[in-house]
């Protein structure tokens, strides 16, 4: 009918690109199967899933189609195409549970810092599941070696519990070992595996310097390591706390934190408390009790000089002579004498009261003698000078007389320093000797 009335008029080398165009549409819609391949919907449904699991589609499907340019011939074509794909491979009715997404485990107690070493975990399941299955397929490593228990609590969830508390800082493993369908109707075996951190009580691993330590440089930072990441700059301000109070500023770096004095002083005990109350974002453990840490810093006096007894705590017999073995260093040539003063105490329970207070103070380099003894209302009862004996294997320190009867403090002012000893002189002693299972006391 076109060709009758409009024969005369058409010019048909303008129709060239036209039916070109109806010829490869004829021939490709000629081409299309009908009917789906096998496995067709299964396939698609799977690589539905994977391309969802790695980048998510938008919600809304633009099309860079501009149909008003369209030519009219095309419109029917293209209209045959989509409705013909459409019909022949729809994606509904694809059920089957994929391994990537089947199961999950979830612990019941949790927090930043991990799980409660108490909580029960629920298995959760996309299809029916019993204990009778799990329990023979569920393998769970962790430091107490126990059989978990598993209570049905759906046809979907089961619940997991142990006996005994969880070990604390451990890291819980659980694997399941299942058999997955593919689209291509192959079975694999398919491995879940979890691994959970059980939480431990929020301390503090470390510390520079450490407790009791002494000569510590001038120059030294104050630095606490903890068992967590979870501890804010502004926290950790708020519960230290230094005396004699010295002012600086705060560097943190993931579980560390260092305190940086502007200054420290010389020969000076510094105490250190980090609060109990020190808490964790994200959770509500705190340190649960003071940390309370001491040191000594180092003094420009003793810097090419040393010197210490090899006992601080001796016994001699009265009437014989007294030598304390000592080790010193000194650079020079010519080093100065010992000056040497000794005390009495008042009483056997002054000196015993002495003995207690050095073992606190033993750590300390720069410890007063008025700690032990109150030497400003004591008056020495022998004063003298000896000589020191650096180039000796062992120097003793003599006595220029023996000491009569009672309990002493001696005194060696070394390069500005004192240095102390505890001298019990009693006729009564006694030696002791500990071995592997018995203990031998004379």
């Amino acid at each position: 009918m076109l060709k009758h009335l409009f024969g005369k008029k058409r010019n048909k080398n303008e129709d060239t690109s036209l039916n070109e165009m109806d010829a490869v549409l004829r021939s490709h819609a000629y081409s299309i199967i009908r009917e789906p391949r096998e496995g067709f919907k299964q396939a698609l449904k799977h690589r539905l899933h994977a391309a969802r699991a790695t980048q998510p589609m938008s919600s809304k499907l633009r099309v860079p189609f501009n149909f008003k340019r369209l030519s009219v011939g095309l419109v029917p074509a293209v209209a045959v195409i989509v409705i013909v794909v459409l019909l022949t491979q729809p994606l509904a009715g694809v059920k089957t549970v994929y391994a990537q997404d089947a199961f999950t485990l979830t612990p019941e107690v949790q927090d930043a810092l991990g799980v409660e070493s108490t909580t029960a975990f629920i298995l959760e399941s996309k299809e029916k599941v019993s204990v009778s299955d799990i329990e023979k397929l569920l393998v769970v490593d962790s430091a107490m070696d126990q059989t978990p228990k598993f209570e049905q609590l759906t046809d979907y969830r089961i619940r997991i519990t142990f006996e005994k508390p969880l070990t604390s800082d451990e890291i819980v493993k659980f694997r399941l070992a299942t058999l997955s369908s593919w689209p291509t109707g192959e079975e694999a075996t398919r491995n879940y595996n979890w691994a959970f951190q059980v939480k431990g009580d929020f301390h503090v691993t470390s510390m520079i310097p450490g407790d009791k330590s002494s000569g510590v440089p001038l120059d030294s930072g104050i630095e606490f390591n903890f068992n967590y990441e979870n501890v804010r700059a502004e926290d950790f301000e708020k519960a230290l706390t230094i005396s004699p109070a010295t002012t600086g500023h705060v560097e943190t770096s993931r579980r560390t934190f260092v305190f940086v004095p502007d200054a420290l002083k010389a020969e000076t005990v510094y105490t250190v408390t980090l609060s109990k109350d020190l808490g964790l974002v994200g959770s509500d453990e705190t340190l649960g009790e003071d940390v309370v840490v001491q040191f000594e810093t180092s003094g420009e006096s003793r810097r090419g000089a040393s010197f210490d007894f090899r006992n601080r705590y001796l016994n001699v017999v009265p009437g014989d002579t007294v030598a304390l073995p000592y080790y010193a260093y000194r650079e020079g040539e010519n080093p100065t004498p010992l000056h040497v003063n000794v005390y009495a105490f008042d009483s056997y329970e002054a000196y015993v009261t002495a003995m207690q207070t050095a073992e606190d103070v033993m750590w300390r380099q720069f410890a007063s003698l008025d700690e032990l003894l109150d030497t400003k209302t004591h008056s020495p009862v022998m004063t003298f000078d000896a000589p020191l004996f650096t180039e000796v294997d062992q120097p003793y320190l003599v006595f220029p007389e023996p000491l009569a009867e009672g309990y002493y403090m001696v005194q060696v002012n070394f390069a500005g320093h004192d240095v102390w000893a505890l001298i019990a002189s009693t006729p009564v002693t006694a030696y002791a000797v500990r071995g592997v299972d018995e203990t031998i006391v004379w």
